[in-house]
């Protein structure tokens, strides 16, 4: 068991509409017919009533409803009896993926949902043009790459926004250095010191 004292904040790889695809894998219940979506909300929280539905909407494919739950999304027949998941949508004269622009949409919303007060944020120079949310590893080697650029983006008005995702997971030395630039009176200063491979003083805090 995990005793330490600091969690810093960090990208979980299990999110709410993963763990309701679990769920979702026993069958959902069938309605007596076709469903608007207020009807399909209520049928489905009626099976799963942990899980409410981010947004429904009809697909551009006659008789499915798009569900989104977080970053995911599903396809459901409008009888609430047949589920498609980890299919895309395509549009084939523009050959567009429509299930991949809705996914976007939807981490976009939780990003801006989780906040910045969880992110290191290097603020842009000269007034902010764009924002860009990296996931990063301080051991990554192209996430050292695109760093060594953090103050020409900055100076170009790109505010650069890291959200840590050590990906050897808690308790390694990825984590710790995560934490030890988290707990840094100046993070900007020690996540570039760790970028660069400079020993950083191993901190912790609540």
């Amino acid at each position: 068991m995990n005793s330490r004292p600091c969690t810093a904040p960090t990208i979980r790889a299990a999110s709410r509409g993963l763990l309701l695809l679990a769920a979702l894998a026993a069958g959902a219940v069938p309605a007596a017919g076709p469903l608007d979506a207020d009807a399909l909300r209520a049928h489905l929280l009626a099976r799963f009533p942990d899980h409410a539905p981010d947004r429904i909407r009809r697909s551009p494919l006659p008789q499915l409803y798009e569900v989104v739950y977080g970053g995911e999304v599903l396809y459901v027949s409008e009888d609430g009896r047949y589920l498609l998941r980890g299919a895309d949508l395509f549009e084939l004269e523009s050959w567009t993926n429509l299930t991949d622009a809705v996914r976007a949409q939807a981490r976009a919303r939780l990003l801006e949902d989780y906040g910045t007060d969880k992110l290191v944020v290097y603020p842009a120079r000269g007034g902010r043009r764009h924002a860009v949310t990296v996931v990063t590893d301080i051991d990554c080697t192209y996430c050292r790459k695109l760093h060594s650029h953090i103050e020409e983006l900055r100076g170009r008005g790109i505010e650069v926004r890291y959200l840590f995702f050590p990906r050897t997971g808690q308790d390694t030395p990825s984590y710790d250095k995560a934490v030890s630039v988290w707990c840094s009176p100046d993070r900007l200063d020690a996540l570039t010191r760790a970028k660069r491979l400079e020993p950083l003083e191993a901190r912790i805090c609540a």
